[in-house]
């Protein structure tokens, strides 16, 4: 189940043992994986909110984790501007779904030594930001 709270997205994911798994906050802070009180109590509470039952449930477990992205928050495919170093990073949270057209992309890369033309915007040897 997913919802927007107070324009933040919440989802709830239920598992096969009865678990239900309950998400996330976004926040820019670098490479900090410090869980927060904040952060934390805005997913229960947005949780609450869309579902009022998982006030009953117990907290068994928290993770945090890091969705790297780029300065411009576009991909960095291809060929980079160090000699044989290519590229497929900085998708943020769309990785897995972007994983297939990557994939493809990066193996016309690697075969040609170019992107194709509707990836180009996103080459990593792009300087869009210093």
């Amino acid at each position: 189940m997913r919802g927007l709270v107070r324009g933040f997205p919440v989802y709830l994911v239920p598992r096969a043992d009865g678990e239900v798994i309950v998400g996330a906050t976004q926040e820019e802070l670098g490479h900090d994986t410090s869980l927060t009180v904040g952060g934390l109590w805005q997913v229960l509470r947005d949780a609450r909110e869309l579902v009022p039952g998982v006030s009953e449930l117990e907290v068994v477990e928290t993770c945090v984790g890091l969705r790297p992205g780029s300065p411009d928050n576009e991909p960095l495919l291809g060929p980079t501007r160090v000699p044989g170093l290519h590229l497929a990073a900085g998708h943020f949270r769309h990785g897995v779904l972007l994983a297939p057209v990557t994939g493809e992309v990066m193996a016309e890369a690697l075969t040609t030594g170019a992107l194709p033309p509707y990836a180009r915007r996103f080459s990593a040897s792009r300087r869009t930001w210093e």
